[in-house]
């Protein structure tokens, strides 16, 4: 029942953002930059579901844009750790012994680093820029896939029905697509949406320190640091983009947690 409901909630929440992410690309109740200062801090109404911020701008349209943003970079740079850790992570177990040890010194050097704080370096030195805190966290997870495939990787290399594939003539490409790929979808598929949360943290703490989406482009952090100001007098203009990042990462994590209960045979019941 407990696997049941994680999986459940996770794909609820996950796919009720997706849904919002893929509306904003064509659609939100009002333009996200419009400014209306005699509409300033307005309470949710019918007009305004949400309510208005400090420049009248609509809330909920800034939500819907706000996702756009943080949810698109979080999954390019999932997709850009995936593609990383899994060419890494099986290169390293199908080579030679000092090139295994070489890419997981590598590996090892990025995972010693936290994704956040290795974006905030590289940011801070080049400049804001959604498309850098994308590729850093894309490298830095890609890192930690790395370490967990090539251990997966190297366990399937010594199995019986690869070495038969071997014995039959199969080429090393023909090994890693049906035996190798095949095998690895399970863990690949649960690592991606742990990359998944950190890309939105990363994403969300870096545009709210200013190192991350560059104005007036809407996003979630950004969101927060410029309404942060008026917490205590609006404090529904602070909660709404922080609810939205706290059930990305919890959906994501969730989702990852009832994949991995279903996918891995080890846990069935």
């Amino acid at each position: 029942m407990r696997r049941s409901l994680s999986f459940t909630t996770g794909v609820g929440l996950t796919g009720s953002l997706l849904v919002i992410t893929l509306a904003g690309l064509v659609w939100t109740p009002y333009p996200p930059l419009q400014i209306d200062t005699q509409a300033r801090f307005e309470s949710p109404s019918f007009a305004h579901l949400l309510g208005t911020d400090q420049l009248g701008r609509d809330v909920l349209s800034n939500i819907i844009a706000g996702a756009r943003t943080t949810l698109l970079a979080a999954l390019l740079a999932t997709a850009i750790a995936l593609v990383i850790g899994t060419f890494l992570g099986i290169t390293a177990a199908a080579s030679r012994r000092w090139l295994d040890d070489a890419i997981m010194s590598l590996a090892t050097v990025f995972v010693a680093f936290p994704a956040l704080l290795l974006a905030l370096v590289i940011v801070a030195a080049r400049g804001p820029s959604t498309a850098t805190v994308v590729l850093t966290v894309g490298i830095a997870a890609g890192a930690s896939i790395a370490v967990v495939t090539r251990r997966e990787a190297a366990d399937i290399l010594h199995s019986p029905f690869v070495t038969a594939a071997r014995y039959s003539g199969s080429s090393t490409w023909a090994i890693v697509r049906t035996h190798m790929l095949r095998n690895l979808f399970a863990s690949l598929t649960v690592q991606a949406t742990g990359a998944a949360s950190i890309a939105i943290v990363a994403e969300s703490t870096l545009s709210y320190l200013g190192l991350g989406a560059t104005p007036p482009t809407p996003s979630w952090g950004r969101m927060l640091a410029s309404t942060q100001q008026y917490v205590l007098v609006h404090p529904l203009l602070v909660l709404w983009p922080a609810l939205l990042i706290s059930v990305a990462v919890v959906g994501a994590t969730l989702l990852g947690d009832g994949l991995r209960e279903r996918l891995d045979p080890t846990l069935a019941t």
